[in-house]
């Protein structure tokens, strides 16, 4: 599906230090073909967790190196906002809310898989 890209790839799914070689075949794909543009649909508790393997810092990158074709969106729960946003330790916040979402897609085709 990546190799195969000619205008986007999507993804919203959880990326983790186990998806080195997705990640790769994604900066891989854009090397290759300028005008190709990736969108990932990210939850932010998840995404945004402290240390070297969050998925911000794996994506980070191919953000830098394609600041114009790689874009990121991340859902944030309406229930962890205000003062719970303040209170509630990150390592809890999940809790309150997680975009568990597995879709992949390229060009106009679509894949949804089960959590």
């Amino acid at each position: 599906m990546i190799q195969r890209a000619e205008r986007r790839i999507f993804l919203s799914s959880f990326i983790g230090s186990s998806e080195g070689e997705l990640v790769e075949n994604l900066g891989k794909a854009l090397r290759q073909k300028e005008s190709l543009h990736l969108y990932f649909q990210l939850d932010l508790n998840r995404s945004t967790r402290p240390g070297a393997s969050s998925t911000a810092k794996i994506l980070l990158s191919l953000s830098q190196t394609y600041p114009d074709r790689v874009h990121a969106s991340f859902f944030r729960s309406p229930n962890l906002r205000g003062i719970m946003a303040k209170v509630v330790p990150p390592r809890f916040n999940e809790g309150w809310g997680t975009w568990h979402a597995k879709i992949y897609g390229a060009d106009d085709d679509v894949m949804i898989t089960p959590t």
